[in-house]
């Protein structure tokens, strides 16, 4: 008798529940494939900016030799999938016929079934409406009706936010369907934050949602605001796009998102027990290691990492001689041009500016130093 391996399996979330695990899972998948585009990208960050006057299709070809085609299809795909999942979440919450039924009359669909209890068993054997389906449904009722959200709101969804949203669907079938055509690095940066992470911190501030926060978020920095606020990358990436696209800014809040997923170290809030011994066990490590690396590789400075806040963050320069005789220098000059913490992973040059300028309570990297 053959097997039938596709009843061998379980259910992740169950049909009634307000949040599909999936969907968050699909969003930490995301950002950390969206985070990793720029350490994809920085050796090759003046071919690829207008920094560079080389020809774009000499330009295009640095994409083909790093990693960044990889993580752009994460991005794009699971994005989508977070949208797509969290939106039936949304139309399930109100009523679960509204995520199965292919009709295109939202409203009258929504007075029909409204007061109809559901039958989950029933369901479970539907499919669900396609994604534009699903979309125009959410954005109907939300225009005319008062859809079951508790407390939060959902009036950053409009139809500009629909359209976004089967745009990001578009770009996903060209990579699925066609596996040829992905948006350039700045293109993605605009794309994603200026159209979908709105979608994304939206969703995520929903009462429902804002619980399951340990599914997706990435650990806290270290670094503050000038009046204390904690920098948090997603959030600032898109306070960046409120402003006007500076790349370079959105480039550091990415590095240091990559960094957050990366950092082995436990949270404040885990220091208790368990997560304070692996804190007393890793530090010291991270620590004496670094050391080490700073000896090997002749880093002239260690500093705290502005993301894991351990003495790890290893500062790398040249050194510019000033006077006539090489050999006799009037004066010498240390220039850091790299820092990179050998915890978290956290990784950038002086193509990036001095945090302070981005509003960012730490010390200046970039400073000649005699």
């Amino acid at each position: 008798m053959e097997a039938n391996f596709f009843d061998n399996g379980f259910n992740l979330s169950e049909p009634d529940d307000e949040v599909t695990t999936l969907a968050l899972v699909s969003l930490k998948t995301a950002l950390r494939a969206f985070f990793t585009t720029y350490a994809n990208v920085r050796p090759y960050w003046s071919s690829i900016t207008k920094e560079s006057e080389i020809p774009q299709e000499e330009a295009d070809q640095t994409y083909r030799r790093s990693s960044y085609y990889e993580n752009y299809v994460e991005a794009i795909v699971h994005f989508q999938h977070f949208a797509e999942l969290s939106c039936l979440d949304l139309l399930r919450r109100e009523h679960p016929l509204l995520t199965t039924s292919k009709s295109n009359d939202h409203v009258n669909l929504w007075k029909s079934i409204r007061d109809v209890n559901p039958d989950w068993n029933a369901i479970k054997k539907r499919g669900t409406a396609n994604f534009e389906t699903i979309l125009w449904r959410l954005q109907t009722l939300i225009a005319v009706t008062e859809i079951n959200l508790g407390e939060g709101t959902l009036t950053f969804f409009d139809d500009k936010q629909r359209d976004n949203l089967i745009k990001l669907r578009e770009q996903r079938d060209h990579l699925l369907h066609r596996g040829v055509f992905i948006l350039r690095y700045d293109a993605l940066d605009q794309f994603i934050g200026q159209y979908i992470l709105p979608f994304v911190i939206g969703i995520t501030n929903l009462p429902f949602y804002s619980t399951k926060n340990y599914l997706w978020r990435y650990k806290k920095l270290a670094c503050k605001r000038k009046d204390g606020a904690i920098v948090d990358p997603l959030n600032s990436i898109f306070e960046v796009f409120s402003k006007g696209y500076d790349p370079k800014e959105v480039a550091l809040y990415k590095e240091m998102g990559r960094a957050a997923y990366r950092n082995p170290l436990p949270q404040a809030s885990q220091l208790k027990g368990f997560g304070s011994s692996t804190y007393r066990q890793i530090r010291p490590q991270a620590e004496k290691r670094a050391q080490s690396l700073a000896l090997e590789y002749e880093a002239w400075d260690i500093r705290k990492c502005p993301v894991c806040d351990i003495k790890t963050l290893l500062l790398y320069g040249e050194i510019e001689v000033e006077g006539d005789d090489p050999l006799s220098p009037e004066k010498i000059y240390h220039f850091t041009n790299a820092a990179e913490c050998t915890c978290c992973g956290f990784s950038i040059d002086k193509s990036i500016k001095n945090l302070k300028e981005y509003n960012i309570d730490e010390d200046d990297y970039w400073l000649p130093r005699e």
